[in-house]
């Protein structure tokens, strides 16, 4: 036997409208989180090449030129 839906008296459109839709809404979702996860891999590549460019927090040699403020105060130490 065959089933039949008639959706009239809810209101809601047709059967057909509200799978093509929610198909619709499914792939417009996983865009969105496709875009969201890539721009997050972006940002963690962009913050790696960052942190990988940064000076040694300790130990380390610094080389070439270092150029500082007019009146900037420098402590060199002792040699």
């Amino acid at each position: 036997a065959q089933i039949s839906y008639d959706p009239s008296g809810t209101g809601l459109p047709s059967s057909d409208d509200n799978v093509q839709d929610a198909l619709t809404s499914t792939w417009v979702l996983a865009d969105g989180a496709q875009t969201t996860a890539n721009n997050a891999v972006s940002i963690g590549n962009n913050a790696l090449s960052v942190a990988n460019a940064a000076l040694p927090k300790s130990g380390g040699t610094m080389t070439g030129d270092i150029t500082f403020n007019n009146g900037q105060p420098v402590d060199a130490g002792t040699f």
